[in-house]
């Protein structure tokens, strides 16, 4: 599975269509193709276009999510039978994320167990999906201005606000 992130190859549109403000250039998309057709992890750049590509197995987004349920307990704290089976406390009930592939016992036992050792999976209410955190993959980290810098740029228009003040009172 390829993702593409073109988000820093677009341009504004002289006139929106809507709440559509962007478009891609023939440029661009000749971009986007490039990269697409490579089918590989890099970055393409023409001119100021940059297009950035990752590659992941079919399975790498995919997720088991599985009920995790806790037993009700009586006043004696006790598990509540119905039918020789212990009843479920729905106030109690929780999900876990599973990536696909991987075993549910040890999953189980290495992240839940630990914590709740009296939990079971409700086998029925498994769901099986997929999520792609997009900016996961190509965020990029900017570190913020240094605070110096903004205690001299707040200086600066303090300053040039006295200066505003002082004309209002001539």
């Amino acid at each position: 599975m390829q993702l593409i992130d073109a988000s820093r190859c677009f341009a504004m549109r002289r006139k929106s269509l809507g709440k559509k403000r962007n478009e891609f250039s023939d440029e661009a998309i000749a971009l986007i193709l490039k990269a697409y057709g490579e089918n590989r992890d890099g970055e393409w750049q023409e001119n100021d276009l940059v297009v950035e590509s990752r590659v992941f197995d079919r399975f790498f987004f995919k997720y088991s999510k599985v009920t995790v349920e806790r037993p009700l307990l009586d006043a004696q704290s006790k598990p509540v039978l119905k039918g020789g089976k212990q009843q479920p406390d729905t106030a109690l009930r929780d999900t876990e994320t599973i990536p696909w592939g991987s075993d549910l016992e040890t999953y189980m036992a290495e992240n839940v167990l630990p914590y709740a050792p009296d939990a079971w999976v409700n086998l029925a209410k498994t769901k099986i999906g997929y999520e792609i955190p997009f900016t996961r993959y190509f965020y990029k980290y900017v570190p913020p201005r240094p605070s110096a810098e903004i205690l001299a740029e707040l200086k600066a228009l303090q300053v040039e606000e006295e200066e505003l003040l002082r004309g209002w009172d001539d």
